[in-house]
């Protein structure tokens, strides 16, 4: 797994704790740092829309909606991809 989701997973709240590791990792490297913060902020957005996403398709399903859901399906689907890329979710 990589560097950055071990991490994500170590300082899930804890974002000054999660920078000083990633100057480490990063040599020092502050854009490098700043990368992999937004990289994991999209991550982590990405996991709360998928959340909703699912909510959807469960109310769909239960009130028997029909109409166009692919990009809620696509939202699920991504976050599935995800999932088997990176191993588990943090």
């Amino acid at each position: 797994m990589d560097v950055e989701f071990r991490l994500l997973r170590l300082y899930h709240d804890k974002s000054d704790a999660m920078r000083k590791e990633l100057l480490i990792v990063c040599d020092g490297n502050e854009q490098c740092v700043s990368q992999r913060l937004n990289q994991i902020h999209q991550y982590r957005l990405l996991h709360s829309y998928s959340h909703g996403a699912k909510t959807m398709m469960k109310i769909k399903e239960m009130f028997r909606l029909s109409g166009d859901f692919k990009p809620v399906e696509i939202l699920v689907d991504l976050v599935s991809i995800s999932v088997r890329l990176f191993g588990s979710r943090y």
